[in-house]
Formats: C-alpha cells, structure tokens, sequence
C-alpha cells in the first residue's frame, strides 16, 4: 500500500493545501515552525493508524482540520477522509475512487490486522517528545509482535480474502508435518530454534542500523531476556544501560528497532507507509547526517516514508540523496492553482452612475 494524494481542507482559519505528486520512496515536507507539518502527518496517522499527533502538543479542545487521504493497494484506490461536526466531532469514513461496495473492516485490512499496540509505535512516529522506547523493549511488545507475526503466517495480507482458507489449511498441514518431524528429532524442537534465529535475525538487523544511525559510535544492541535487560555495547566495548543513553542516542536506538521490525514485517507482506515527524529534533549536524544516508537506503526499495521536518541542512542533503521535497508554502500555492476560480461579481452598468453635467453645457444653459 503507498499513499498517493493527501490534502487539508480549509477550516477555522487554516488554508487549503494537498499534493497528488507522493513518490512511492521518500517523501519530506519542509517548513518553519507553525506551517502545518505536525497537522498533516497527524491526518496520514490518524486516518491510517488511529494515532493522534496533535493532541499530543496543542490545547484541550482543539480540533484539527478536516482533510482526507488517498491510498492505492493492489490495483484499488480508496479515499480515507477526516471531517469535523460541530456536534458529531470528528468522523473517519472509507470509499472506493471507483463506487465499489467497501467493507465495514476495510482499514483494519489495510493495515493488515495489525493491532494498535504494534501499529502505532512503529509507523507512526513524532519525535516533538522523546518517544516510548521503554515499549519497544519490554516483554509485552515482544508477546504482541511475536502474535502478530504469527497470525501474518496464517493469513498474510498479499493472499486474497477469498484464497486465505485454503491458505490456512495449506499452513496448517504443514504445522502437521513440522510436529511429526520434531517427534523424531532431537529435544529441542526446530520450531523453537527457528523462532530463536529470527529473533536473532532482528537484533542483528537493529545492531546494524544503530552502528549507521551513530556513526560507529554504537555497535550493537542486546535485547533484554530473562537473564538480563536491554544493553548497548560501544565502540570501545563497554556495555551500557539504555536508561544511561542520550536523548539522542536513546531517539537512534528507538529510530534502529523500529526500521529493523518494519523490515521484519515487510518481509511477511505489510507493506505500510512510515510516518516520522521531526526525526533530527535533537541531533547535530553528525547525526543529522547519518540519519539522513539510512532513511535513503531505507526507502530505496520501495519503502514509502513521509518525513515531516524544519530541519534545513536535512532537507538540502535529503534533496541531494533524490528524496522528493515538498515545501509547505508551494503546497498552499499548488493546492489553491488547482482550485477552479471563483466566479467575479459582474462590472457596474452605466445606467446606474452618476454623471456630473459638463462644464460647458453648463455654461450654454446660462447664456440661454
């Protein structure tokens, strides 16, 4: 699934803007501070993964503008759209761009019956707070991924809806045959060792982008088991706790779990978009810069990220690395071109101005 067009509609004083122009790999909104980067990722997440990004950093009561969302998976085009009632409040609905019948759990389909638990911390992303790496990293996200990733084995979201029982039973033979093999093999049954090398598998992954995302500076990362808890392992060798970190280096450990799980998930068929908003809010020019190299490799195979930033040194080796830009203020301006102009108040009649006489009839009249 990639997102093809976003737009916000105007409400409250805030102006139209939208793009039809998303690539299917890195997309980055630029813009200062208060130009609607926040707003328009909160509509991706909110519409998608019923995440909220505003309310997190406005005031109670606010309500952010209505606006929709268009997404393109296997071929269909569906409308995700966001409006605002006075008395109802804010209402989500879905439609097919092609007048087709949509299903009442078409969005959980969309993100492929993933629950929110898994969801939310892993595509959708601010960084305005330090975000919960402490989650990431506990046993219970551990027991959700784990189920996630075994009901992606039963039903995959690439295997149609009508296929997915002669799927199951197909998986379900083949756990058969796995439980008769362990029967006959050593103690230790394969399923388990299979289990613990994909969980290896992973560490390696997120050890890999954390010695991208720090430069070297950290080189792996050891997940917490029973024995122990969460651990990196420096450049020089030491092994430090993760509660010890930098904000920063806590933001590229977070940053280095979750791109190793997407990954993980991709591989069993989610293909979701990736919302990050202001990943470089507290990195150097150093940072800054390793991050940047690993969201292009990233995103180089068809990993569609939406990167909401201010962060101009980002932007300009973003630009240069043939990420897609979009500056908020030409997405005002392109989004009110595309609109149809408003029709003008027709010109005055000379019927209904009034002339004054001329100066020399004036003059006739009283030689007269």
């Amino acid at each position: 699934m990639r997102i093809a067009a976003l737009a916000l509609h105007a409400c409250n004083g805030w102006p139209e803007l939208g793009t039809d122009a998303l690539a299917p790999g890195l997309n980055v909104f630029h813009g200062p501070a208060a130009s609607g980067k926040t707003t328009l990722a909160d509509l991706v997440t909110h519409a998608l993964y019923g995440r909220r990004f505003i309310s997190e950093r406005s005031v109670e009561n606010s309500v952010a503008p209505p606006g929709e969302i268009v997404v393109e998976i296997r071929g269909r085009q569906l409308r995700l759209r966001r409006s605002v009632d006075d008395s109802a409040g804010e209402r989500l609905t879905v439609a097919a761009l092609d007048h087709s019948a949509v299903e009442p759990d078409t969005v959980r389909q969309l993100v492929a019956c993933l629950s929110p638990a898994v969801l939310r911390p892993l595509f959708a992303v601010s960084f305005h707070k330090t975000p919960r790496l402490d989650w990431l990293l506990s046993p219970e996200f551990s027991q959700e991924f784990r189920a996630a990733l075994w009901r992606l084995k039963w039903a995959p979201p690439t295997v149609q809806a009508d296929l997915r029982p002669i799927y199951a039973r197909l998986r379900a033979m083949e756990t058969e045959v796995a439980t008769l093999v362990r029967e006959l093999g050593p103690q230790e049954s394969q399923a388990a060792a299979a289990a613990k090398t994909r969980a290896r598998t992973r560490n390696r992954r997120a050890s890999y982008f954390l010695a991208q995302l720090t430069d070297g500076e950290l080189l792996r990362l050891r997940l917490g088991d029973h024995a122990g808890e969460p651990r990196v392992v420096t450049q020089t060798g030491d092994s430090l706790r993760v509660e010890s970190l930098w904000s920063t280096q806590r933001d590229q450990v977070y940053l280095s779990l979750c791109l190793a799980l997407v990954s993980a998930l991709r591989r069993h068929g989610v293909h979701l978009p990736l919302v990050l908003d202001e990943p470089f809010a507290r990195m150097d020019a150093r940072s800054a810069a390793a991050l940047v190299k690993v969201l292009t490799g990233f995103s180089a195979r068809g990993r569609q990220v939406l990167l909401c930033t201010a962060h101009q040194e980002a932007v300009e080796r973003l630009a240069a690395q043939g990420a897609r830009v979009h500056a908020m203020e030409a997405l005002r301006r392109q989004y009110v071109m595309a609109t149809p102009p408003q029709p003008v108040d027709p010109p005055m009649q000379s019927s209904n101005i009034r002339r004054r006489p001329k100066p020399t009839r004036m003059k006739q009249r009283e030689a007269g």
